[in-house]
Protein backbone atom coordinates (compact mmCIF):
# COMPACT_ATOMS: atom_id res chain seq x y z
CA UNK A 1 0.00 0.00 0.00
CA UNK A 2 0.94 3.76 -1.17
CA UNK A 3 0.85 6.42 0.53
CA UNK A 4 -0.88 7.69 -2.28
CA UNK A 5 -3.48 5.31 -1.77
CA UNK A 6 -6.86 7.67 -0.73
CA UNK A 7 -9.47 5.72 1.31
CA UNK A 8 -12.84 7.44 2.19
CA UNK A 9 -12.15 8.56 5.91
CA UNK A 10 -13.38 5.88 8.47
CA UNK A 11 -15.90 7.36 11.38
CA UNK A 12 -13.34 7.48 13.57
CA UNK A 13 -11.31 9.77 11.56
CA UNK A 14 -14.58 11.92 10.65
CA UNK A 15 -14.86 12.49 14.47
CA UNK A 16 -11.55 13.39 15.13
CA UNK A 17 -12.13 15.74 11.99
CA UNK A 18 -15.67 17.12 13.61
CA UNK A 19 -14.37 17.53 17.00
CA UNK A 20 -11.40 19.87 15.73
CA UNK A 21 -13.32 21.81 13.68
CA UNK A 22 -16.06 22.32 16.69
CA UNK A 23 -13.20 22.89 19.02
CA UNK A 24 -12.12 25.74 16.97
CA UNK A 25 -15.09 27.64 15.82
CA UNK A 26 -16.35 27.21 20.05
CA UNK A 27 -12.89 29.19 20.71
CA UNK A 28 -13.27 31.44 18.14
CA UNK A 29 -16.66 32.50 19.24
CA UNK A 30 -15.46 32.78 23.03
CA UNK A 31 -12.93 34.68 21.76
CA UNK A 32 -14.59 37.04 19.69
CA UNK A 33 -17.05 37.90 22.53
CA UNK A 34 -14.64 38.05 24.84
CA UNK A 35 -12.51 40.30 22.48
CA UNK A 36 -16.05 42.71 22.12
CA UNK A 37 -16.62 42.35 26.00
CA UNK A 38 -12.99 43.97 26.35
CA UNK A 39 -13.36 46.83 23.92
CA UNK A 40 -16.49 48.26 24.55
CA UNK A 41 -16.14 47.46 28.32
CA UNK A 42 -12.61 48.66 29.07
CA UNK A 43 -12.33 47.42 32.88
CA UNK A 44 -9.66 45.18 33.61
CA UNK A 45 -11.45 41.92 34.18
CA UNK A 46 -12.64 41.80 30.49
CA UNK A 47 -9.35 42.63 29.44
CA UNK A 48 -7.84 39.70 31.54
CA UNK A 49 -11.08 37.30 30.12
CA UNK A 50 -9.72 37.79 27.28
CA UNK A 51 -6.03 37.83 27.78
CA UNK A 52 -6.79 34.29 29.00
CA UNK A 53 -9.01 33.12 26.41
CA UNK A 54 -6.43 34.44 23.90
CA UNK A 55 -3.69 31.59 25.71
CA UNK A 56 -6.19 29.00 25.43
CA UNK A 57 -7.03 29.56 21.79
CA UNK A 58 -3.67 29.50 20.84
CA UNK A 59 -3.12 26.30 22.80
CA UNK A 60 -5.97 24.73 21.60
CA UNK A 61 -4.93 25.69 18.34
CA UNK A 62 -1.75 23.93 18.84
CA UNK A 63 -3.02 20.86 20.19
CA UNK A 64 -5.07 19.94 16.86
CA UNK A 65 -2.69 21.29 14.49
CA UNK A 66 0.18 19.01 16.57
CA UNK A 67 -2.18 15.98 16.26
CA UNK A 68 -3.16 16.20 12.61
CA UNK A 69 0.90 16.93 11.73
CA UNK A 70 2.49 15.21 14.67
CA UNK A 71 2.83 11.38 16.18
CA UNK A 72 -0.59 10.87 17.09
CA UNK A 73 -1.88 11.44 13.47
CA UNK A 74 0.96 9.23 11.95
CA UNK A 75 0.69 6.41 15.06
CA UNK A 76 -3.09 6.05 14.20
CA UNK A 77 -1.86 5.53 9.97
CA UNK A 78 0.61 2.86 11.38
CA UNK A 79 -1.89 1.06 13.46
CA UNK A 80 -4.10 0.95 10.87
CA UNK A 81 -1.55 -0.27 8.42
CA UNK A 82 -0.48 -2.92 10.58
CA UNK A 83 -4.29 -3.89 10.89
CA UNK A 84 -4.67 -4.28 7.48
CA UNK A 85 -1.81 -5.92 6.94
CA UNK A 86 -2.22 -8.52 9.61
CA UNK A 87 -6.29 -9.34 8.11
CA UNK A 88 -4.28 -9.91 4.53
CA UNK A 89 -1.61 -12.04 5.94
CA UNK A 90 -3.93 -14.57 7.89
CA UNK A 91 -4.84 -17.49 6.62
CA UNK A 92 -8.82 -18.62 6.72
CA UNK A 93 -9.70 -20.97 9.83
CA UNK A 94 -9.52 -24.56 9.32
CA UNK A 95 -7.24 -24.86 5.94
CA UNK A 96 -3.79 -26.41 6.57
CA UNK A 97 -0.74 -24.81 4.24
Amino acid sequence: MSGTDSAPPGPNQRGAVITSVVGQVTFLGALTFSGWLAWTQKDAASIALFTALCGAASTNATTIIGFWVGSAHGSQAKDGTIANLALKSTPPTGTTP
